[in-house]
């Protein structure tokens, strides 16, 4: 039997977990200062949508989109939630580990079937992981 390695990145981990402990509809974006410039950690999308990303100066990224909300990023937090997702992970498999600092991967070896095939388990991370 051939290993079956899966990864699943979170492009906007660090947004998602803190819009979901106090969301908001507008733009938003994390910062983090960085050589004494204040910068864009994470986003979500509505602010991606306005041309905004990731390490523009948060003074620039406001003169783009004055109804910019922001908040300075957490990432010890963000570490703690990733972890907490490779724990919830193991759900689906017996092997899940930390991919950078917004990733897991998953040894899905032999495990895709008790959810109907990849497909199936895969719609079900999905659905499950919905902020």
């Amino acid at each position: 039997m051939h290993r079956r390695i899966v990864s699943i990145w979170f492009p906007r981990l660090a947004s998602d977990r803190a819009l979901r402990l106090r969301p908001v509809e507008a733009p938003f974006a994390l910062s983090l200062t960085r050589a004494r410039v204040e910068r864009i950690h994470c986003l979500n999308l509505a602010a991606d949508s306005r041309g905004l990303h990731r390490g523009m100066g948060l003074a620039d990224a406001r003169a783009l989109c004055p109804d910019l909300l922001s908040r300075p990023a957490d990432p010890a937090a963000d570490a703690r939630f990733l972890r907490a997702l490779c724990r919830w992970a193991t759900r689906y498999c017996p092997w899940a580990g930390i991919e950078g600092e917004d990733g897991l991967v998953l040894d899905i070896t032999g495990a895709a079937h008790l959810f109907g095939g990849e497909a199936e388990m895969l719609a079900d991370m999905r659905a499950r992981l919905l902020f």
